[in-house]
């Protein structure tokens, strides 16, 4: 097999060990974009998901003959075709549910990533994923779609204030359906770049409005 190039620039090389909650029609892309954009050998992603591919999310997922893996559970799903194009990384799929922060804190895995990931639609996984950052002192990605909206949120290890007290901007469900993947495609791009440049910023917040074509950009540096 041919190796992968590794004439990367310092300043776009990501490296280290991620988690990912939330595999559905955004964390599958940001999965996928982060995985081909791993510098070689300097990867290991972890899956957290619970839900399995069916009819009523196929056209959510960015996954060949998805039609295959009906009923697979979307980590396995995403974690296969993650190895396909990119073996180097090492990637792993846990499909479980998160109820309770003790949940988080009991997965092995969990107490060796270097940054956390969060796209679910559920408030209460969002506070706890936020809250496990906090406690770990990790930095912390929050992305969110619901159709024709997306909003990214990240926080670094620096922040000090306590998650209870961070408002949930959290859309839930979908406005738009079949959803359009222009809005997670480009949210999975931004999300890489921002991981690339995380020790730029203290805090980033990005508001994507595709029905009027407009990106708000909130940052602490």
């Amino acid at each position: 097999m041919r190796s992968i190039s590794t004439r990367i620039p310092d300043e776009l090389r990501v490296e280290g060990r991620y988690a990912i909650i939330g595999v559905g029609g955004i964390g599958t892309w940001i999965a996928i974009a982060l995985a081909l954009s791993c510098t070689p050998r300097s990867c290991t992603i972890t899956l957290i998901d619970s839900d399995v591919v069916e009819v009523e999310n196929m056209n959510r997922l960015p996954i060949p003959f998805t039609f295959a893996l009906d009923r697979v559970y979307k980590v396995d799903a995403v974690a296969w075709y993650i190895q396909q194009v990119r073996p180097d990384v090492k990637v792993f799929g846990i499909p479980t549910k998160i109820n309770t922060l003790d949940d988080l804190v009991s997965l092995r895995t969990m107490q060796s990533v270097n940054m956390v990931i969060e796209t679910t639609d559920s408030p209460m996984i969002e506070k706890i994923v936020k809250r496990f950052a906090y406690g770990m002192r990790l930095p912390l990605i929050s992305a969110k779609y619901d159709g024709l909206r997306g909003s990214i949120e990240y926080i670094s290890e620096v922040i000090t204030s306590q998650p209870d007290t961070w408002d949930l901007e959290i859309r839930t469900g979908y406005s738009v359906f079949p959803s359009t993947p222009i809005v997670p495609m480009f949210i999975a791009s931004l999300v890489v770049a921002i991981i690339a440049s995380s020790d730029l910023y203290k805090y980033l917040y990005i508001d994507i409005d595709l029905k009027n074509l407009r990106m708000e950009v909130r940052k602490v540096e």
